[in-house]
């Protein structure tokens, strides 16, 4: 088993704060432009996205104006032991 010293686990964990502010900053939302996927088509800046839970949302007017609402296909049924055979 490993033991290490109170003051080298507390500079270890401010270099790894150091390194997760440094990484955050690296991105700036003003310099991120997002997108389509399919037809390279420009649908706002990284500015104008939110984050809410683990989902961004974008928050431009014209949003509803570049992307249109397909509906999901409907999801198949699968197949359990008592109906084979």
């Amino acid at each position: 088993m490993l033991f290490l010293p109170q003051d080298k686990l507390w500079d270890r964990y401010l270099k790894e704060l150091e390194m997760k502010a440094v990484g955050s900053d690296l991105v700036n939302s003003n310099s991120v432009t997002i997108y389509c996927k399919n037809c390279d088509q420009k649908l706002c800046l990284g500015s104008d996205l939110r984050k809410k839970g683990s989902n961004y949302i974008a928050d431009e007017k014209s949003m509803q104006d570049k992307v249109t609402v397909q509906k999901k296909k409907e999801q198949m049924d699968f197949r359990y032991d008592t109906h084979i055979g």
